[in-house]
């Protein structure tokens, strides 16, 4: 009874640094107990400090000083919640695997977002319920879900009739964006109302390379139909991905249609591979666009690249992308 009691109360400690750090939809592994260490600033001299191992993924960059923003963020914990935050950061292709041998193997790992395996976690008992924890130590954080979007968000992560995560408090979709350096744009002679369609972009990116020859007006962030489609995205005529694919292509439905048709051989796909020729063409992508490893994102950081296209929700997308690049995105 005593064991069941400290477990519970880790996880309690793990609901409470989850009202601190809500970032991404956050699930609590059953695995390794958590660490114990002592309190190094404020409190008592001698009050043990719970670890707990916090794995993320990342889309950009891992920065080189993670253990300078992991040092100021376990400043306000300790002292705060009584928690020191180990952060475990993975690029998305490694993620889901190093999740996995974590959980396989019983290495410390108390907390992780998922990438889309959450049924596969729960079936394995890979999760800790925390339904029953929620009531004493989640109040504040089950009150910002329910202010924020409404009382049923947690049914996302509810399988069986259990609670096994806490959905992400930012924007619920992760619609396609023309993603472009405001500066430039301005200096080019043009605003964010000029960009109505994509029509218009080819004469926004012959005046951007026209004043900026060294610049590559648009720069697909992927080397696959992908980008194609997200430029026509622009018009409203983005087919609606189904999940899966296979080698023969990728399943969409475009537009009211109620028939499953492959991607590849619509007509969506056909004038978005025409579009990008003509750009390509017009010198408006990198010449080596198709075998290229360097982003667009990596591109506008360096001064290189004016726009791309990308997937990004909540308001603040726009001034993380900014911060990452070191430009004025939009």
């Amino acid at each position: 009874m005593e064991e069941r009691s400290k477990h519970e109360e880790k996880k309690g400690i793990i609901l409470l640094l989850l009202s601190v750090v809500l970032s991404s939809s956050i699930l609590a592994a059953c695995g390794k107990e958590s660490g114990e260490t002592k309190a190094n600033s404020g409190g008592a001299a001698n009050a043990k400090v719970e670890k707990i191992v916090f794995a993320m993924p990342s889309f950009n960059r891992i920065p080189d000083d993670m253990k300078r923003i992991t040092d100021a963020i376990n400043q306000i914990a300790i002292p705060k919640i009584g928690v020191e935050v180990d952060f475990k950061l993975n690029g998305p292709v490694d993620y889901a695997q190093k999740v996995n041998l974590a959980l396989q193997s019983g290495e410390q790992m108390d907390l992780f977002t998922t990438l889309g395996q959450f049924t596969s976690y729960v079936s394995k008992n890979q999760l800790y319920p925390l339904e029953d924890l929620l009531p004493q130590y989640g109040k504040e954080l089950t009150a910002i879900l329910e202010k924020d979007f409404g009382p049923d968000l947690l049914k996302s992560t509810t399988l069986n009739g259990h609670i096994y995560g806490i959905p992400v408090n930012k924007g619920m979709s992760i619609p396609t964006n023309f993603v472009y350096n405001a500066d430039l744009l301005k200096e080019a002679g043009f605003t964010a109302d000029d960009i109505r369609s994509v029509d218009v972009l080819p004469v926004i990116f012959e005046a951007v390379k026209k004043k900026y020859p060294d610049v590559v007006p648009f720069g697909p962030i992927n080397v696959n139909p992908s980008d194609t489609s997200a430029s026509v995205a622009l018009e409203g005529s983005s087919p609606g991905r189904l999940p899966g694919s296979d080698t023969t292509g990728i399943r969409v439905v475009i537009g009211d249609e109620v028939k499953v048709r492959n991607f590849y051989e619509t007509d969506v796909f056909k004038d978005g591979a025409k579009m990008m020729r003509d750009w390509f063409n017009k010198g408006y992508l990198e010449k080596d666009a198709a075998t290229t490893s360097i982003t667009a994102s990596d591109m506008i950081a360096s001064g290189r690249g004016f726009s791309f296209m990308g997937s990004y929700s909540g308001l603040e997308a726009a001034k993380a992308l900014s911060a990452q690049t070191g430009k004025n995105l939009r």
